[in-house]
């Protein structure tokens, strides 16, 4: 079990869609043009609570085209006085995820989304969200007192690109879901030309030829 991935007996990912997904509004497939993804004056936050193998190549993906990543260690998360908040994000595209190098007790797993979600509650509250994982999703948004979310398109499979009711993009996906390049695309779709006219930072330890 990794942290904020499906356990036995849990609510199936899709769930959370139904859950807080607005009624009547099926969410249409589209392709990845970026269409109904409009960037704007808000940051983009993507908060990262699955510890799926890919995970790491996705966020650096991201972290090499500018955006801004942000570990945050297990322990402290899980903390007995909890996790301080997150500082808000900056204008471009923000990561927070999970530093799961020292291991993540399987029995602490909820405990480790419930710190992530406290952690960045304040900085997402005013921002556009990515959130992977569907234990992490349900309990950001049930944070930020969101209970109801309206489907636009889906980016790509599992990807659902959905409006708050005061007009906020958010991003779910289950953490197992999509390829190594998944955060990418859906950055992408939410902000067009993320990265492009941004020179990839090469790898530490790597030499320039």
């Amino acid at each position: 079990m990794t942290p904020g991935d499906q356990r036995p007996g849990d609510p199936a990912p899709e769930n959370l869609t139904s859950r807080h997904l607005a009624p009547g509004h099926p969410a249409r497939e589209v392709r990845e043009s970026g269409d109904g993804g409009s960037p704007g004056d808000r940051p983009l936050l993507v908060v990262v609570g699955t510890a799926e193998l890919t995970a790491p190549a996705q966020i650096a993906q991201l972290a090499a085209l500018g955006a801004e990543h942000r570990p945050l260690p297990a322990a402290v998360l899980t903390s007995a006085g909890g996790p301080p908040p997150t500082a808000p994000p900056g204008p471009g595209v923000t990561v927070v995820s999970v530093d799961a190098s020292d291991g993540v007790d399987p029995g602490r797993a909820h405990q480790v989304s419930e710190g992530l979600a406290a952690a960045v509650r304040g900085a997402a509250a005013g921002a556009d969200l990515v959130l992977t994982g569907g234990e992490t999703a349900r309990r950001v948004l049930d944070a930020l007192g969101v209970t109801a979310l309206t489907p636009e398109h889906v980016i790509h499979p599992g990807a659902v690109h959905c409006r708050t009711d005061d007009g906020r993009s958010v991003v779910t996906r289950p953490g197992s879901h999509g390829g190594t390049d998944s955060l990418l695309r859906i950055t992408r779709a939410l902000r067009p030309g993320f990265g492009q006219s941004h020179e990839p930072r090469a790898p530490r330890g790597a030499r320039r030829g």
